[in-house]
């Protein structure tokens, strides 16, 4: 019984695959990369193929790898590439052979370049490890900016578009620089500017109220680094909002009459953070002088506050000038002043978050009156007097 030549599955791309491969044999391609130049070795020199895993030519431009070879032949499309010269793609035919396949390759360097500095546009620090890609009809180039923030593109005659990205920065460009064979032009520095989220802040005091015309006073803290700062003012409603780039942050808030507060938060690009500082008031003082009439001081004279919302009562009494003083938090009081053989006197007085107020006294002496009767010393009956 004659058995039936084998076919190829046809039902299963994987049972296809093995199929192929057992009609293929692995085969050692090495590469050689030179200058078309003078022939001059190329090291460092990037080759892909497909989905295999890229090579990198050695000092000596050298690379090898194993591939599969049919008897039929296996066609093969290799990529040369180093930033320096102009890329190359080849193409080959690899068939079954008992020696290896030797595939020298020349490649052409480029012969003008773009060099220039890309630079921090808040900080004018240097940025290294920039993105630069450069591309023109049918090519292109990359390369990265060195930590001097410097960098170079070998390229060929004609126009460029060049591409600049960094992580945590918005990208920028330079479009239709041209350039001729043997030249080495220098590009205009380059200024990125960093991704940005929004912090929003409202100052309140203590018990919830908004604190307008409140000092901010923000600082981004990355690596000691504290060049990233911004101030402002808080509105009517107590609210202040900014752009800030991505880090830490701190905030410091501050007004007359308050002790100062911070509060910090992590920046993260295209966010808002929203963040309330609260301000305690410092507490203010009433003081003041009470005198007579003739402004006379009145020793030991005693004085009253008493709030009319949240406050805390008080009392003292005038020194021998007259003087008195009295701690008070923020509120409205009325100020009583009494003294024996006086009237009293009150007024009302407002005193604000560490605000001193001066309250002073004049008190009227409070008059008395005799009262009798005139009489005869023998009869008793009473005596009208002259009135003079």
């Amino acid at each position: 019984i004659r058995r039936p030549p084998r076919s190829t599955p046809s039902n299963s791309s994987a049972a296809s695959d093995v199929y192929k491969r057992q009609k293929q044999t692995q085969r050692k391609i090495k590469f050689y990369t030179r200058s078309i130049l003078d022939s001059s070795i190329v090291p460092r020199v990037d080759i892909v193929c497909g989905d295999s895993i890229p090579l990198i030519t050695d000092n000596e431009g050298y690379a090898e790898n194993i591939y599969y070879a049919s008897v039929g032949g296996e066609s093969l499309t290799f990529r040369f590439s180093r930033p320096d010269y102009k890329p190359k793609d080849t193409t080959i035919i690899l068939t079954t052979g008992p020696d290896d396949f030797i595939l020298k390759v020349y490649i052409r360097p480029r012969l003008c370049a773009f060099r220039g500095t890309v630079y921090d546009s808040i900080t004018s620090t240097r940025l290294s490890n920039v993105t630069i890609t450069a591309i023109t009809t049918g090519d292109y180039v990359r390369t990265y900016t060195l930590n001097n923030g410097m960098y170079k593109i070998m390229a060929d005659s004609g126009s460029w578009d060049i591409f600049y990205q960094k992580s945590g920065y918005e990208p920028k460009s330079l479009l239709g620089q041209v350039i001729n064979n043997g030249d080495y032009k220098v590009l205009p520095d380059i200024y990125l500017v960093e991704k940005s989220g929004t912090f929003n802040i409202t100052v309140e005091d203590d018990k919830g109220i908004p604190i307008p015309g409140a000092s901010i006073y923000a600082f981004r803290l990355e690596n000691n680094d504290t060049t990233a700062r911004q101030t402002g003012i808080t509105n009517s409603s107590g609210f202040y909002s900014f752009k800030a780039w991505a880090g830490f942050w701190k905030v410091y808030a501050s007004k007359t009459g308050y002790q100062d507060n911070f509060t910090s938060a992590t920046i993260t690009p295209d966010t808002t953070v929203n963040k309330t500082i609260n301000l305690t008031p410092l507490p203010g003082q009433i003081t003041g002088y009470v005198l007579d009439a003739d402004t006379n001081a009145l020793n030991g004279a005693r004085i009253v506050i008493l709030p009319l919302t949240t406050g805390t009562n008080d009392t003292t009494y005038t020194n021998s000038s007259g003087y008195y003083n009295l701690s008070a938090d923020p509120d409205t009081y009325q100020v009583i002043a009494t003294q024996s053989g006086f009237l009293p006197d009150t007024i009302q007085v407002v005193v604000g978050p560490g605000e001193t107020k001066t309250q002073n006294f004049y008190l009227i002496r409070n008059i008395g009156y005799i009262q009798g009767v005139v009489k005869d010393p023998v009869s008793y009956t009473h005596l009208t007097l002259p009135t003079n």
